[in-house]
């Protein structure tokens, strides 16, 4: 009636049900954990790499530096917040 001995141990359904459940979140939380040290480890490597041989010499120029217009004063009484004098109390 879904049970079975082994070595003359009774081993019901549900025991063997719950023994394989834990047994394969044990083994899932084993293999995750090595697939994560390898994903950051790789990532690690390949961003090492990334810096060592990127081209930033394109950075160091000014030649494409956009000048910025308008009136930036960081007061709240610049006309750009207040579109409405007044209304505020």
């Amino acid at each position: 009636e879904g049970s079975m001995q082994v070595k003359g141990i009774t081993i019901t359904q549900k025991q063997a049900s719950i023994g394989m459940g834990g047994l394969s979140v044990l083994v899932l939380i084993w293999l995750l954990s090595h697939i994560f040290w390898w994903t950051l480890s790789t990532s690690g490597f390949l961003t090492g790499v990334h810096c060592l041989l990127r081209d930033a010499s394109m950075h160091k120029d000014e030649e494409d530096r956009v000048e910025m217009q308008g009136d930036l004063s960081l007061d709240e009484e610049a006309t750009f917040l207040n579109t409405s004098a007044g209304s505020m109390a």
